[in-house]
């Protein structure tokens, strides 16, 4: 799994790296043998928000094969938007998985109903 992290109008610490890395790290889990996963994430500090204050906007572009997802988080706190932008990322390849799941499911049972047919 391969991790890559740019930034802009802030300053990223190793604190901040680190912490981005580690939980980006348990989707690791739904990388597959012959796939490769990359998370390409970028930190932003934006200025001219709706609301009062300056805002992290955190976004991650996920490529899993010739899947691509991409989520955006805004929030207060840096490392809250890391954390609200790893869970919808997870929740994206969860969904994934359970697709292909059923998909297979629903291909075997048809292939089961066709060679019941053919006794």
């Amino acid at each position: 799994m391969q991790i890559n992290i740019k930034h802009s109008n802030v300053e990223i610490t190793e604190a901040i790296k680190n912490y981005a890395e580690e939980k980006l790290s348990h989707l690791g889990k739904y990388e597959k043998e012959n796939t490769n996963l990359t998370i390409n994430l970028d930190i932003v500090r934006t200025e001219k928000h709706h609301k009062h204050g300056n805002h992290f906007k955190v976004s991650a572009s996920l490529s899993l094969g010739s899947r691509k997802l991409h989520v955006e988080e805004i929030s207060e706190d840096m490392y809250s938007a890391i954390d609200a932008t790893k869970d919808r990322l997870s929740d994206e390849l969860a969904h994934n998985s359970d697709r292909d799941r059923s998909l297979m499911k629903r291909f075997a049972r048809t292939v089961k109903d066709i060679l019941k047919k053919g006794k």
